[in-house]
């Protein structure tokens, strides 16, 4: 089981992440990643927590986000070799987190989806803590 935790912020809209590279060897169990997230639509940046858990290819937890940004919560998604997937849903809409696993640290883009139709895109980055 491989278990991947980590911290992301979104801002008030939805974004999605997304990453390319090749694959790693990536082995992390349980804990957590803390690190930042960046809404590069309006420049903030936020503290993050990530706690992510992979079984057979699924993978479920909590990202906290602080304050500066929303969009934490309960997370599920899939993640295939080095590469993760996992939205958050809140208020203003669905946050899809695209990113890779590399030694201890995951990094990736996020891109937040509003039903007004209107996107936010940003970068996170978090470590095993």
């Amino acid at each position: 089981m491989i278990s991947l935790p980590f911290i992301a912020s979104a801002l008030v809209l939805g974004h999605v992440m997304a990453i390319s590279g090749g694959p790693s060897s990536v082995t992390i169990r349980g804990g957590g990643y803390s690190g930042t997230c960046t809404n590069q639509t309006f420049g903030i940046t936020a503290r993050m927590y990530l706690v992510m858990h992979e079984e057979a290819g699924a993978v479920s937890g909590q990202l906290d986000i602080s304050s500066e940004l929303g969009g934490g919560g309960p997370i599920t998604g899939t993640m295939e070799g080095d590469q993760v997937t996992f939205t958050t849903v809140w208020e203003f809409g669905e946050i899809t987190w695209l990113g890779r696993a590399k030694g201890k640290t995951i990094r990736g883009t996020y891109r937040v989806e509003v039903p007004e139709g209107f996107t936010q895109n940003g970068i996170w980055s978090a470590s095993k803590a």
